[in-house]
This record gives C-alpha cells, sequence and structure tokens, in this order.
C-alpha cells in the first residue's frame, strides 16, 4: 500500500469515471487550442471546479482510496490545471490535493480508513460495508466538514483569482 491506498481491481464505474475525467480534460484541452481567450473557457472552468467540488463532498470520494484510480485522477487533474493556466483550472488538483491531506491526518489519528460521510439533505450518511461501518461516526463528520469548509474557501478564493486576472 502506497500512502495508505488500496491497489484493488477497478470496478466498471471506476472505468466510466475515468473515461468521463479524460473526456473533460479533453474537452478542456480543444477549448484552450480553438477558443483561447473566450468566457467559454471561464465558465467551463467554473463548471468543471463547481463538478469536482460536489465529488468530494460526495460517495466518490471512495474511489480515490483506490490506487489505480488516484493516480489517474491525479494525473488528469493535473493535466487539466496545466491545460487552463488559470487559478480556477487548478480546482480539481486542489481538492484531490485537500482530500488525501485529511485522509492522512485522519488515518495517523484514529488509525482506521477515513470514509467521508455522504451530505444529503443535511443529513450525513455513513455506509462502509468492507468496515463494518453502517452508521454515522462523528470522527468522519468532523473532517468531512474540515473538507466541505476549506474546500468552499478553495473554491471562492480560485474563482476571485480567475476573475480578478491573478
Amino acid at each position: 500500500m502506497i500512502f495508505k491506498l488500496q491497489t484493488q481491481k477497478l470496478s466498471n464505474s471506476d472505468w466510466l469515471w475515468m473515461l468521463l475525467l479524460l473526456i473533460v480534460d479533453l474537452s478542456k484541452l480543444c477549448l484552450v487550442l480553438f477558443f483561447l481567450g473566450s468566457k467559454n473557457g471561464f465558465l467551463f472552468d467554473l463548471a468543471v471546479s463547481t463538478a469536482s467540488f460536489l465529488l468530494v463532498t460526495s460517495s466518490f470520494t471512495v474511489r480515490l482510496i483506490n490506487l489505480k484510480f488516484s493516480v489517474f485522477f491525479l494525473v488528469t487533474s493535473a493535466a487539466y490545471g496545466l491545460e487552463g493556466g488559470t487559478a480556477l483550472s487548478y480546482m480539481p488538483l486542489l481538492v484531490f490535493l485537500l482530500f488525501h491531506f485529511i485522509r492522512l491526518i485522519f488515518i495517523k489519528k484514529y488509525n482506521r480508513e477515513f470514509f467521508p460521510p455522504v451530505i444529503y439533505r443535511g443529513y450525513f450518511l455513513v455506509t462502509n460495508v468492507d468496515e463494518g461501518i453502517d452508521s454515522i461516526q462523528r470522527e468522519d463528520i468532523g473532517y468531512a466538514k474540515v473538507i466541505l469548509y476549506v474546500g468552499l474557501i478553495i473554491w471562492f478564493v480560485c474563482i476571485r483569482a480567475s476573475v480578478t486576472g491573478v
């Protein structure tokens, strides 16, 4: 295990997510090559950064515990940031790094894997059949809130930096 990441076989849904990430990355590349400097680039980055933030507050993060998926997400999000060159285009990478940073702190402190609860209509739901977790864990909720609040701050800072051209 590298950085406490699991090396399980990728599921069909993992492959579909990876394909979607690749399509988004290639779409950004086409947008940069053919429509450089347009307002469409900012709107596309805004949509992708919002989606990446929402993914980190969903059950999608369980996929990031898989080494293969995590490396693929790291590479595609870094490529996406380099293609765009704006602060907002680096949002997927920053959210990825935030999740793993918080996750590693959690593992070091509680000596178990961090399974972020899914925030759904104001309720925190935790379900992980592998570890036998089927109820709300107070520490998971606390760390999920940190990801949520720090992610929101990063998102607003990236939007502001992209709008002002910093």
